[in-house]
């Protein structure tokens, strides 16, 4: 009977045990993502330079001692939101050896990718400062421009096979568009900075911007893949800049 106690009692020990230490567990990861989205808040809201420890802290009602136990500083922060946007990138990019790459899709993910970019602005707006602030960044944004090129590329060859993209006339032309490419979408959200302001919907400025890209696409499809884009063009506001 003593030995029966014994194990029911060390079973029950156990099992709180681990459900103290899963609720501890829980608790530390829903700070976290606490702190990264009151974080992500005030960038997009007030501009990196803006914000600091102890707003962000106020503003979850905790401590900054109890912040900076998980992320250091600011630094630490704005890496972990670049990381994440990042994560939702490659989740995307790791998708194309599973659909069928097409006009519709390649122009979906471009509306999808311009919608995350939004969400995550402060990054792109601040970037220069970001970089020169946070140097790991700046290394791997290189990395991941080299590797973007190349995924890029090989969306590229899967349009020209489908008929949807034309063959490629001049050597380097599309590896120029491409540069093009990421180029406005790195640049965007400063455009839109400026010409978009006093409460504009999300949605219109990323229309915009979409239907912007798909004009640099246009000349270099086949009949298809025109055809292709204007069916996707016709349910976007072709909006211009604001008066």
């Amino acid at each position: 009977m003593y030995y029966f106690c014994n194990i029911s009692t060390s079973v029950l020990s156990c099992f709180f045990a681990r459900t103290s230490f899963f609720s501890t567990k829980s608790i530390w990861m829903s700070t976290k993502v606490r702190i990264l989205e009151t974080a992500l808040s005030q960038f997009n809201e007030y501009g990196l330079a803006n914000v600091s420890i102890r707003s962000i802290s106020q503003a979850i009602a905790i401590s900054p001692g109890n912040l900076t136990y998980h992320y250091k500083n600011i630094e630490a922060i704005v890496e972990a939101l670049y990381m994440q946007l990042v994560a939702t990138f490659d989740q995307r990019i790791a998708q194309i050896h599973t659909v069928t790459v097409d006009m519709a899709y390649l122009m979906e993910q471009t509306r999808a990718n311009m919608h995350t970019l939004f969400e995550y602005r402060f990054l792109l707006l601040d970037f220069p400062h970001v970089a020169r602030r946070i140097p790991t960044i700046q290394q791997h944004f290189h990395e991941l421009v080299q590797s973007r090129l190349t995924q890029f590329a090989l969306a590229f060859e899967l349009l020209v096979a489908q008929d949807i993209l034309q063959p490629e006339r001049l050597p380097g032309t599309y590896k120029r568009l491409i540069y093009n490419l990421i180029i406005i979408t790195n640049a965007w959200p400063s455009d839109s900075f400026l010409h978009f302001q006093g409460g504009y919907p999300p949605d219109k400025i990323i229309d915009f911007y979409t239907v912007q890209t798909a004009h640099m696409l246009l000349p270099y499809l086949t009949e298809k893949g025109q055809q292709d884009m204007y069916y996707f063009l016709r349910d976007l506001e072709a909006a211009d800049y604001p008066d």
